[in-house]
């Protein structure tokens, strides 16, 4: 066998021990990391994803986005907002852009900072895809607006989605939508739906 061959072999065998240790490796940080999410335990949260191994083998991208998801749990805006900056000012894929910028309009839209949100959203229009476009359209005019002409399109789409999480989200929309109305008890009755379909989801 020639050097050359043996040094290809040796190449490829150790990039393919890298990418089995890197696969355990993620296996093991985002099994610990969700055991702690699911526990609403932060500290150990972080922790899983601040260690030497986590932060040399999972890309520094997927560890802030998972940064931000677990301060999100823990309703910790400060943090939350601090973590968001990172992630949109980082170098990313056109994927890993299109779904940032959409978590950057919902957080926005939900802390009431509507100049960014509105700069999310027209980001969106310009360079997301058409249904993701159209979704977060509905909630500025809805949450943003304080729209309420849209209810009767909005239930029609609940009644014939078959798609759980998108009855959640349509469901929010239109009890947002009575209260922007004045209609509190529709609203309530609306909102009681969502609980019903996140609670049986736990």
């Amino acid at each position: 066998m020639s050097t050359v061959i043996i040094v290809i072999l040796i190449v490829v065998i150790s990039e393919v021990a890298y990418l089995i240790i890197q696969n355990l490796v993620q296996n093991h940080v985002l099994n610990a990391y969700t055991k702690a999410i699911e526990s609403r335990d932060l500290e150990a949260a972080l922790e899983a994803l601040d260690t030497k191994t986590a932060r040399f083998f999972i890309p520094r991208f997927n560890l802030d986005y998972m940064r931000f998801n677990a301060y999100q749990f823990a309703n910790d805006v400060e943090n939350s907002s601090r973590v968001l900056d990172t992630l949109l000012t980082a170098n990313t894929s056109k994927k890993q852009r299109a779904d940032i910028v959409v978590r950057a309009f919902y957080f926005y839209l939900e802390q009431d900072r509507k100049d960014d949100a509105k700069q999310m959203l027209q980001e969106i229009q310009a360079t997301g895809d058409a249904a993701t476009a159209k979704r977060c359209t509905l909630a500025w005019e809805t949450l943003g607006e304080g729209d309420s002409s849209k209810i009767d399109e909005l239930a029609a789409e609940y009644e014939a989605s078959k798609n759980r999480l998108d009855r959640v989200n349509l469901a929010m929309l239109i009890a947002a939508q009575y209260s922007n109305k004045g209609d509190l008890e529709s609203a309530k009755a609306w909102t009681d739906k969502v609980g019903a379909m996140t609670k049986r989801q736990e």
